[in-house]
């Protein structure tokens, strides 16, 4: 008898469950749905794009090519991938984001010097060449980094053509590149006018045949600590930066942080020259703000940090990649005017920041 009693508890018992997982299903759909997706890998709309252009992919190269034949082609888990390819993927394993190979119509030539010639022709006409893919619902996206290889000191044509395609104003665009010893060759100022209205940062680049060491996964992973894509992908707020008669753009990032700084606007701190490097200032006690979070230990040129270990307020104007700091900061917006007028500055300046009317 005990035991029929209990045979019948346990009936329901399941019963019971059986019914509230049903209404947990019917009452919350869009969650349930939600969970599924995170199960099957997906991570849902991102504001990430990493947009990528190389000679893999865009090259008729035969089947026997091989990654020691070519400098500009890697093995990577047993499948080939262009250096820029095997770059951006690294990216995207560290910030997310959506993947996106820029593709041009007509394929390059395999011979390089046919390649060489094919560039040389491309550049003294200036000529843009026509995209085989475009993506879809760019106004999705809030930072873009773009990849490429430098050719001939230069980016490729075929990059110019894909950031002429699309409105990036107010957007975030971060260059990376690889090379064969020449560097990024001046090619993030390029960028930065190609993309009229969006805040450009300075980039990362690698030597191509340098990608894959270790030291450059942990220059990489050192760069993206810096950019700090988890600030940048909140709304930018356009503000003023005012030195004296000087009127500079910026915007600050509508974080917890960012939203403490704007409540104080204008917001006036005086600022002295450390380092040729940034201009920082004490923050007086009663604009500072109250909700702390840890901070990084980089920047990037041109960002305006708040410092809670002695509330102070900086911007970073140089070195970048040389950060060298004792404190870590965290990033509440960015100066997006040139940064050349703070090298022109006194030692002291009175700074005020405010909502751009």
């Amino acid at each position: 008898m005990n035991g029929d009693r209990n045979m019948e508890k346990r009936k329901r018992f399941v019963r019971a469950c059986v019914v509230f997982l049903l209404a947990v299903l019917v009452a919350f759909p869009s969650d349930m749905a939600a969970i599924q997706a995170k199960a099957a890998g997906s991570t849902g709309k991102s504001k990430i794009l990493i947009a990528y252009f190389g000679r893999f992919g865009n090259t008729n190269f035969g089947k026997n090519v091989d990654a020691t034949s070519s400098a500009s082609i890697v093995l990577n888990s047993g499948k080939k991938q262009g250096t820029t390819e095997y770059l951006a993927r690294q990216i995207q394993k560290q910030t997310g984001g959506d993947l996106f190979r820029i593709q041009t119509k007509k394929k390059y030539p395999a011979d390089f010097d046919k390649l060489v010639g094919k560039n040389h022709e491309e550049l003294d006409q200036n000529y843009l060449p026509a995209l085989k893919t475009k993506v879809k619902k760019m106004k999705q996206y809030d930072i873009i980094f773009i990849g490429y290889p430098i050719w001939a000191t230069d980016a490729p044509q075929a990059v110019k053509s894909f950031l002429k395609a699309y409105n990036l104003e107010g957007k975030t665009v971060i260059p990376f590149c690889t090379h064969e010893g020449s560097g990024s060759s001046g090619t993030y100022k390029q960028i930065r006018k190609l993309c009229s209205g969006a805040d450009t940062l300075d980039g990362f680049s690698v030597n191509a045949e340098k990608v894959k060491t270790k030291s450059t996964q942990e220059k990489l992973k050192s760069w993206l600590n810096r950019v700090d894509v988890k600030s940048r992908s909140a709304k930018a707020v356009p503000i003023t930066i005012t030195i004296g008669n000087r009127k500079l753009n910026g915007v600050c990032y509508n974080t917890a942080l960012g939203k403490q700084i704007m409540k104080k606007f204008p917001l006036k701190v005086t600022m002295d020259e450390f380092g040729g490097r940034e201009y920082y200032g004490d923050v007086a006690k009663k604009d500072r703000p109250t909700k702390k979070s840890k901070g990084k230990l980089g920047f990037v040129n041109g960002d305006i940090t708040y410092c809670f270990e002695n509330d102070t307020m900086a911007i970073f104007y140089n070195q970048s990649d040389q950060p060298d700091l004792s404190m870590r900061v965290n990033c509440i917006g960015r100066v997006t005017s040139d940064l050349s007028v703070f090298d022109k500055l006194d030692d002291s300046v009175e700074i005020v920041f405010d909502y751009k009317k």
